[in-house]
This record gives structure tokens, sequence and C-alpha cells, in this order.
């Protein structure tokens, strides 16, 4: 989005597209109720897509027969327990 969209993100909009002016005005509301993105979220969200990535590569591994799961597994315990220090530091900020 240009940055002259951000003060007013509707102003220029099409008119007769309704849909997009709703999908517009809801991402609007949702960023006003975003709390500050930091360092801390960011890595937040780094670490469930990780776990997310791993939870499939388990999976896989065990639909494959792979010796690779107990590997994953403690990978996967080991971006939990980094998860929760993440999780720690955020609540502390609140």
């Amino acid at each position: 989005m240009p940055a002259r969209r951000t003060d007013s993100p509707i102003s220029d909009l099409p008119e007769d597209d309704e849909q997009l002016a709703r999908i517009v005005a809801d991402l609007v509301a949702r960023a006003g109720r975003t709390p500050d993105v930091g360092p801390a979220r960011v890595e937040h969200a780094r670490l469930v897509l990780e776990r997310s990535r791993l939870d499939r590569a388990i999976r896989r591994a065990r639909v494959s027969g792979s010796m690779d799961v107990a590997r994953l597994a403690r990978e996967r315990e080991q971006v939990m327990e980094r998860i929760h220090d993440v999780v720690v530091t955020l609540e502390q900020t609140v």
C-alpha cells in the first residue's frame, strides 16, 4: 500500500467495490487492535511457524517409517521451550 494511503486507507478506493472497502476497513480495524510489534512478537511468530514445520516433518517421518522422528521430536521440544521463554517475556511487558 503506498505511503499516502496509511493516513486514509479507504480514501481513493473505487466507489463501486463495496467488498474491497469492507476488507480494507476490517484490516484497518484489526491493525488498530494489534499491540506493538516488537522483536519478541516477531520471534514468537517465527517460532510458531518453526513448530508447525516440525509437526509436518514429524508426520511425514512417521508415515514413511523414517528414523528421524526422535531427532525431529527433540527439535520440536527445544522450539516449544523457546516459545515458552518468549511468551514469558511478552507477558512481562503487558
